[in-house]
C-alpha cells in the first residue's frame, strides 16, 4: 500500500475516534437533605368591640346627635371602641374611612352640598395600656406584633368639620341638608412592602 493510501486510512480512523468520543461524557452528582422550615402569614383585623359610643360637638358631649343642627364652624366627633388584632413581624398600617361611610340623603341637593362641604377624617387613638402600636409622623401606625398576636382595644374617632368662611355665602347651599353615617366603617390597611428593592 502506498504512503498516500496509508495516510488516508489513518486520517479516517482518527475521525471515527473523534466522533465516537464526542457523544460520551462523564458526570457526577449528589444530593443532600437540609433543614428548612415552614413560612406562615400573619394577619390584620379590625373587629367590633362592645363599648360605649359618644358624640361631641365642639368638644361638648351631645346625647342625641340626630336632634342637633350643625352650622359652619362646628366640629363633630364620633368615638367608638374597636378591637385591633394583628400578627406579623413587620407591619405598618393606615386607618381611613371607607368610601360609603358618609353619604348624603339621596336626591337632596342640599344634603349633597353639605356632604361636599364637610371635611372628613378618621383618627386612631391608642388606649394608654397599648405598648406595641405606635403612631408615625406620616399618619400611619407601626404595629409591633412580632411572632405573637396583638389584641388591643383602640378608640376610633371620626371627625366631621364644617369649615367657616366669614363674609362668603358659599355654604348656604348646604342649609337644611343632612348626611347619613349609620353605615360608617373604617378600614385598616397595611402600608409597608418590606421589599428592599
Amino acid at each position: 500500500m502506498n504512503k498516500l493510501a496509508k495516510g488516508s486510512l489513518a486520517a479516517a480512523a482518527g475521525t471515527i475516534l473523534l466522533l465516537g468520543g464526542a457523544g460520551t461524557f462523564m458526570s457526577w452528582n449528589a444530593d443532600a437533605t437540609i433543614t428548612g422550615g415552614a413560612v406562615a402569614a400573619g394577619h390584620l383585623r379590625l373587629l367590633p368591640s362592645e363599648g360605649p359610643a359618644t358624640w361631641e360637638v365642639n368638644e361638648q358631649k351631645v346625647e342625641d346627635i340626630s336632634a342637633f343642627r350643625i352650622v359652619p364652624g362646628d366640629v363633630v366627633e364620633y368615638t367608638t371602641l374597636v378591637k385591633l388584632e394583628a400578627e406579623g413581624d413587620n407591619l405598618t398600617a393606615s386607618l381611613e374611612l371607607t368610601d360609603a361611610a358618609i353619604t348624603a340623603t339621596p336626591g337632596d341637593w342640599a344634603s349633597e352640598a353639605l356632604s361636599a362641604h364637610l371635611e372628613k377624617e378618621a383618627m386612631l387613638e391608642l388606649t394608654p395600656e397599648s405598648n406595641r402600636i405606635t403612631s408615625n409622623a406620616d399618619g400611619t401606625y407601626a404595629i409591633n406584633a412580632g411572632s405573637g398576636t396583638i389584641v388591643e382595644d383602640v378608640l376610633v374617632s371620626v371627625r366631621l368639620e364644617f369649615p367657616f368662611a366669614a363674609g362668603t355665602a358659599t355654604d348656604e347651599d348646604a342649609m337644611n341638608g343632612s348626611v347619613d353615617i349609620s353605615d360608617m366603617s373604617v378600614k385598616l390597611t397595611q402600608t409597608n412592602t418590606n421589599n428592599p428593592q
